[in-house]
């Protein structure tokens, strides 16, 4: 019987949405029966997330509070979990919340921890996430999966033993506002498998650092486009790249964002700021007055473009220097254009080349190369090479043979 009044109760608020209702949720518990007696008039009262799903219809907002040590599973949709920043969710080794195939999902106020992954959203769920901590799972802080989509805003992810975000197999999320990926045994954000990551308003500003693998890494044909001006990403501190680009996938910074990639990299290993692989782009727009572009103090490479791997500037600032393997570095079949009328570059105290590039198209214009401990430019094997109206401190460029060059700097 009283199952079929919970369902009477459901068919009336479904049919006329001014019947939504607020769950409060008290995972420390309440001072009345268990369950509590369910009324027409909310609030009404539960436990646990879980008994509180198991009543909830489209509309509903579940209120919850205090240490949670559960499982939460969402598969109804239009429904909203308020944490109202006094929750705690413990997945005790299984995945924390996970969104299967629900769509308009709210998730606000609450921190996952403890579990497989903190959160996850699968079966083409769309979820919205705010004012989300994910810390100290044993994947993935959130991992979106399977064609779901999510916008996370004031979000962050730490301390979990892979990835702090994880986008994968044809996903979408937007991310706005604060972002914090920190402290992860992986990447701090790792999009892969045609999946894609933007930018949306309020403008975000976005921190991946102090991770183990790389701090953004976009791969197997996926995409990150920060496309609203005012977005802010830095990376850095990581032990592998700030920002890698691979397997013909594109990273777009539009005019009025800006990347820095410092201090990535360990000692001696393979690492640096910017990583452009595989026939990958990474482009920075040429509109306007451009993006800014910073990679400095890296313990290894600067930026490093090969195996067919494009980069592409046409406006904005670039600076590149200090770097303790070089500046800019392209092999195999590279191509990067430095070239635009609103375009500043900078590529300076490097220790090593400034520029060095074998078997690769090479367009660089305005820009200053000085201060490198190498040369300021040495291109090999077959370089293709345009220089013009650069200021370069060392000259002539060293080349060999191989390489055909034109423009206001030439080959000797």
């Amino acid at each position: 019987m009283f199952g079929n009044f919970l369902v009477l109760v459901g068919i009336m608020a479904a049919a006329n949405p001014a019947l939504a209702r607020t769950l409060r949720v008290n995972c420390d518990g309440f001072s009345v029966r268990d369950p509590p007696p369910l009324t027409f008039r909310p609030p009404l009262t539960f436990r646990t997330i879980g008994q509180a799903l198991q009543v909830a219809i489209p509309g509903d907002t579940i209120q919850a509070r205090g240490s949670c040590h559960e499982v939460v599973v969402i598969t109804k949709d239009d429904l909203t979990l308020d944490g109202q920043g006094m929750t705690t969710i413990d997945g005790a080794g299984q995945t924390v919340i996970t969104i299967d195939g629900a769509r308009r999902v709210t998730i606000k106020g609450l921190t996952v921890q403890l579990g497989l992954d903190g959160l996850r959203a699968r079966g083409g769920a769309a979820v919205v996430l705010q004012d989300v901590t994910a810390t100290a799972n044993t994947q993935d802080g959130i991992h979106i999966t399977g064609s779901a989509t999510a916008r996370l805003t004031d979000c962050t992810m730490q301390h979990n033993g892979r990835d702090g975000l994880s986008v994968f197999l044809s996903s979408n999320v937007n991310l706005a506002g604060t972002i914090v990926s920190n402290d992860n045994t992986r990447d701090g954000i790792h999009v892969t498998v045609h999946s894609v990551l933007s930018t949306g308003l309020p403008a975000a500003n976005i921190t991946t650092n102090n991770n183990m693998g790389d701090g953004i890494i976009v791969t197997q044909h996926s995409s990150f486009v920060t496309g609203v001006s005012g977005t802010m990403l830095t990376a850095q501190n990581n032990d592998r790249f700030g920002v890698k680009v691979a397997a013909t996938s594109a990273f777009f910074l539009a005019t009025g964002t800006t990347l820095a990639a410092n201090a990535n990299g360990v000692t001696g290993q393979f690492g640096g700021g910017l990583y452009v692989q595989q026939n990958a782009s990474f482009t920075m727009q040429a509109a306007g007055t451009g993006a800014t572009l910073t990679v400095q103090d890296n313990r290894s490479r600067g930026i490093l473009v090969e195996d067919a791997g494009a980069l592409i500037v046409g406006g904005g600032t670039v600076t590149i220097q200090r770097n303790a393997v070089g500046g800019l570095q392209a092999f195999r079949s590279a191509l990067v254009t430095f070239q635009g009328t609103s375009l500043a570059v900078q590529i300076r105290q490097n220790t090593g080349n400034g520029i060095e590039a074998s078997d690769t198209s090479l367009q660089v214009s305005n820009s200053t190369i000085s201060g490198n401990t190498g040369g300021a430019v040495v291109l090999r094997f077959g370089t293709r090479a345009t220089l013009n109206n650069n200021s370069i401190d060392t000259l002539p460029i060293t080349c060999d043979d191989t390489v055909l060059s034109q423009g206001t700097t030439l080959c000797p």
